[in-house]
């Protein structure tokens, strides 16, 4: 699920106060990241073992300190739920038109689809 050099969204900025106390430079959720290293390893404060991730943007003293996997999520996730909203978006759009007894859909469109907002998820996949 991680390789080296995948690109991650922080999803889980919360640390436990022993943690502000010493770390300044830590993530932030929603900003996107590189990963530069993977290690498997104990927790720092619940002591279980997980896969942490070294990140090209936040360097740490000799690599002493790695963020827990389960803190990011991989950008094409992000990406693909951003496009399946839209879908749904696009898809109630269009059955909301034809219930209402509206035969051309959206105006300006051949088709009678919002083309422009599809085009837009397909870029977002290429």
């Amino acid at each position: 699920m991680w390789f080296i050099g995948q690109k991650v969204v922080c999803v889980n900025d919360r640390f436990p106060q022993r943690i502000l106390e010493w770390a300044s430079n830590l993530p932030r959720q929603g900003e996107i990241y590189t990963i530069r290293s993977i290690e498997i390893g104990p927790c720092l404060y619940t002591r279980r073992v997980t896969i942490g991730l070294h990140l090209h943007e936040l360097p740490t003293l000799q690599d002493r300190l790695a963020f827990r996997a389960d803190r990011f999520v991989p950008l094409l996730e992000k990406v693909e739920h951003a496009c399946e909203a839209k879908a749904l978006e696009l898809t109630s759009l269009v059955l909301g038109s034809i219930a209402n007894g509206d035969s051309a859909g959206f105006a300006g469109s051949p088709s009678g689809f919002p083309n422009e907002s599809v085009k837009h998820c397909e870029v977002l996949y290429a």
